[in-house]
């Protein structure tokens, strides 16, 4: 959770982190994500639907900017946001990740969605290559998953983005932790979206930049090349969803975003913007104040909107 802190901190954006229903141990709380209801029955879609309307009602959040992660579970749940609550979700990216068989020919989503995905290729309880998922005891199974290319391959095929990838690799900034991240980009999908592939070649059951919860033998190592939580920000930040070339908000697609009234459009050259876009104003005291958003992380999934000030459309 520190790393989403320090960031909403940093870049004014609303973090929340709901918690699933108590479970027995070794887990104290657990998502519904709709893989197996002998684990929890709870209605979470509903919960995380509510949660969204409170927070709209309470902080006046934008609702063009809602978005969902979370690691394990809570990167199921997120998933599951993003096939049944795709009306309010703008994007996700689960975390130690890889599609359910039985949702293999379901639509991932009904609006569109784009989505990132962190994987480690040494994943002891999500195998890159798929199968049967293990608990992090290996006595328990979790049912079968695709392999991480075919879930790649179906996220792609939905958002009907390019079928081929740009491929590049971060840097090594720790050459001790075992990892090399490779990251693949497929583009131009519907409505602006994308998928992307944040591959954790060396690395675990982890959260990338986060800390080593239980030794290597039982999850793999954890990878210092890059910060999980700096990666999926920079990522929802970029997508907004459009209505006619209106955000959902109703308003003109530009807003002022920091202290210096600097102000952007994340459409900048789309032939049908508005010659005048409406400018979108912080309050009080006009422009240049901040835009703020909601992120969400780690181990529980967490969701994220950018909200704008009262009267500021």
């Amino acid at each position: 959770k520190g790393g989403f802190n320090r960031l909403a901190d940093k870049e004014g954006f609303i973090v929340v982190y709901p918690e699933g229903t108590e479970h027995p141990r070794p887990i104290k709380t657990r998502w519904n994500d709709g893989r197996d209801e002998r684990f929890s029955q709870a209605d979470d879609v509903g919960f995380i639907s509510a949660l969204i309307e409170y927070l709209a009602q309470s902080i006046n959040i934008d609702r063009a900017r809602i978005y969902a992660t979370g690691m394990s579970n809570g990167a199921h749940m997120s998933m599951r946001l993003a096939r049944e609550l795709s009306d309010k979700i703008v994007a996700v990216a689960p975390a130690a990740y890889s599609m359910p068989k039985r949702y293999e020919q379901v639509p991932v989503s009904t609006k569109s969605i784009s989505f990132l995905i962190m994987v480690g290729t040494d994943d002891p309880i999500t195998p890159w290559q798929g199968g049967n998922m293990p608990d992090s005891t290996g006595r328990r199974m979790l049912g079968e998953i695709l392999s991480v290319p075919q879930t790649v391959g179906v996220l792609v095929s939905h958002n009907q983005c390019s079928s081929t990838s740009t491929i590049t690799y971060e840097a090594d900034k720790d050459p001790q932790d075992g990892t090399r991240v490779r990251k693949e980009v497929y583009e131009n999908g519907k409505d602006g979206t994308e998928v992307v592939l944040y591959a954790i070649e060396g690395g675990g059951h982890t959260w990338p930049g986060g800390w080593q919860y239980l030794p290597e033998r039982y999850v793999g190592k954890t990878s210092r090349d890059i910060d999980a939580n700096e990666v999926i920000w920079n990522f929802f930040k970029k997508h907004v969803r459009i209505v006619d070339n209106y955000l959902d908000n109703g308003s003109w697609p530009m807003y002022c975003h920091d202290a210096k009234h600097t102000c952007r459009s994340p459409y900048k050259g789309l032939a049908t913007q508005p010659a005048k876009p409406k400018w979108i104003y912080p309050s009080p005291g006009g422009p240049g104040g901040f835009t703020s958003s909601i992120a969400i992380g780690a181990e529980v999934p967490f969701f994220t909107a950018e909200r704008l000030a009262p009267g500021s459309r």
